[in-house]
């Protein structure tokens, strides 16, 4: 057991347990007497990225009043030992997972994108940037909403490949909108875009175009922000919805046809029926009238 996990423990006296190490200094606690679980994370050291606990804590007070319940609030933020610290609720699903446990059709990649986009959209137009954006740092609460979590001003980002070369040099939406084009690239390619090496392989052409222009050509700004990105998707997208709202509707009218034709072949059986039952009526009151 780390020595921060330790000394955590031991400050809040047995109130939690701990369960194991998640990754590099990053470690699952239980609640003594509940199942309730939460995620202790240490923090870079270095100042001018945190700053003091106090401005800490300000940036995630503006970030949740103004995050419309899209970002994952520590439950506490402090110090030990000269050591940052975070505690969170833990979320058992993230995008990460996602991708890595599933094979997600084209419609179900654009699903989840949108959602990211739609969450983005929300920080972007009051002028917050993640920072840090990748699918590790997105997490699926068991409601179903998304949550953000590891923005940059939190600790150095780590993960080259989500990050926009002369990212000093870029605005600050451009490393949001690099890391979005990186990972629509993932959902839709089932890979992982490592050293910036996106391959189309059986991604649409009309949805490889948002990675293209936001990775390939980061220089050229086609997107400003995450709301022009969606505005660009749902451009990409139309013509395809219209295919499947068509393809949707020839399959309704061949359902209905086909229900028809059931309706009209168990109308004929039921009429051949009544004409045999009704024939058989009459011969046996012909035979009875006979005798």
């Amino acid at each position: 057991m780390d020595k921060l996990v330790q000394s955590y423990i031991e400050k809040n006296h047995g109130k939690y347990e701990y369960l194991s190490n998640l990754s590099n200094e990053v470690y699952l606690l239980k609640k003594t007497r509940s199942d309730e679980k939460f995620v202790l994370k240490t923090l870079l050291r270095k100042e001018k990225y945190i700053g003091s606990v106090e401005m800490f804590e300000k940036r995630f007070k503006d970030l949740v009043s103004s995050g419309e319940n899209i970002i994952l609030k520590p439950e506490e933020v402090g110090t030990i030992n000269k050591q940052y610290y975070k505690l969170y609720k833990y979320h058992e699903v993230t995008l990460s997972d996602l991708i890595r446990q599933y094979i997600l059709t084209a419609k179900e990649a654009v699903h989840l994108f949108e959602n990211i986009l739609e969450t983005m959209q929300l920080l972007h137009n009051i002028k917050i940037y993640h920072g840090n954006l990748k699918p590790s740092n997105i997490f699926y609460a068991k409601d179903g909403r998304l949550l953000l979590s590891d923005f940059a001003f939190e600790s150095e980002p780590q993960d080259s490949h989500y990050l926009i070369p002369n990212a000093a040099q870029c605005p600050p939406a451009a490393q949001d909108i690099y890391a979005l084009g990186v990972i629509f690239y993932e959902l839709l390619s089932w890979d992982s875009a490592q050293n910036g090496i996106f391959h189309q392989i059986h991604i649409p052409g009309n949805l490889y175009l948002i990675t293209e222009k936001a990775c390939l050509h980061p220089d050229k700004k086609f997107f400003s922000d995450a709301d022009d990105m969606h505005e660009f998707l749902r451009r990409a997208v139309k013509p395809q919805l219209e295919v499947e709202k068509k393809k949707d509707i020839q399959e309704s009218m061949k359902e209905i046809e086909t229900k028809q034709i059931k309706i009209k072949e168990k109308t004929r059986t039921f009429l051949l029926y009544l004409m045999l039952y009704t024939l058989a009526g009459l011969i046996i009151l012909y035979l009875y009238l006979k005798q």
